[in-house]
């Protein structure tokens, strides 16, 4: 499987979001400042990868979000952008000590497992829409 770079670049265009093809096999959508999506299709390892600039996460192939507690759903790179854009796929931003420590993308409707929070940690979650 591969990422149809060219439709994610339009689906940005026709949701008016920054996006610039770093490379044959890369796009970045730049969703606010210092928080850019990265998309790519690993060529050499025939895998594909989602993830932010900068952070850790990232996932391979269609991304599996948690819709509920009981239901998740797949969803394509277009289908992310959407989402995005609509304001149901939100990023949630790990500071610990007052810095960037991961980001990550989830679905509005998904509940986020707040237990092991430590004292120095703080969740930003925020739609980008």
């Amino acid at each position: 499987m591969s990422y149809d770079l060219e439709a994610i670049e339009a689906e940005c265009a026709a949701q008016q979001l920054a996006c610039l093809r770093i490379s044959e096999h890369e796009v970045e959508i730049t969703l606010e400042p210092n928080c850019v999506l990265y998309f790519a299709n690993l060529v050499e390892e025939e895998d594909t990868m989602i993830g932010f600039k900068d952070t850790p996460w990232h996932s391979h192939d269609d991304l599996t979000v948690m819709t509920s507690a009981d239901t998740s759903a797949e969803l394509g790179p277009v289908e992310v952008v959407r989402l995005l854009s609509s304001g149901q796929m939100l990023v949630v931003s790990q500071w610990i000590d007052g810095k960037l420590h991961d980001r990550w993308l989830t679905h509005r409707d998904d509940r986020l497992d707040l237990k092991y929070l430590e004292p120095n940690e703080e969740l930003r979650v925020k739609p980008m829409a």
